[in-house]
């Protein structure tokens, strides 16, 4: 994704736009190797009611360390997004996508506390979970299980 094509697009649009930024993960094998591919998405409402525009960067690597790493870095990649594009959001809401379940009964929540206190501190607001969140549950999840390994 070209970050910058991005901003300018949010540029031109009204007010009543929504922005919404998330990431999701997929493990899969590739020659013996586990790796994890992370999409992150940045989904450009426009006027809130009138389609959007989605911008998608695909990040593949070995996988490594446990769910809970991996979801808190699904966290730092959608958070460093939204940092990135905040400046620029003006007046617009702006909401951070995460695919981590806030139900203890989900493996998902392990990271529930971390990725909050994260998205908090980096960017000023709570970010939105499951299933509350569909940029990162549906956009992000389906970039990232499309992507090439």
């Amino acid at each position: 994704m070209n970050i910058q094509e991005a901003i300018e697009f949010i540029r031109t649009t009204s007010s009543q736009t929504r922005i919404y930024v998330g990431c999701d993960s997929t493990v899969r094998s590739c020659r013996g190797v586990q790796k994890v591919t992370y999409a992150t998405v940045v989904v450009v409402h426009i006027d809130g009611s009138r389609g959007c525009r989605v911008f998608g960067q695909i990040e593949t690597v070995r996988e490594y360390g446990p769910l809970k790493q991996r979801l808190f870095n699904e966290a730092l990649r959608a958070g460093d997004m939204a940092f990135q594009i905040l400046p620029h959001v003006g007046g617009r809401e702006l909401e951070v996508h995460l695919d981590i379940n806030r139900d203890a009964n989900c493996a998902s929540h392990i990271a529930v506390k971390e990725a909050a206190a994260y998205i908090m501190g980096l960017l000023g607001f709570q970010p939105k979970f499951k299933p509350d969140a569909p940029v990162a549950t549906g956009c992000a999840d389906r970039f990232a299980s499309v992507a090439p390994v």
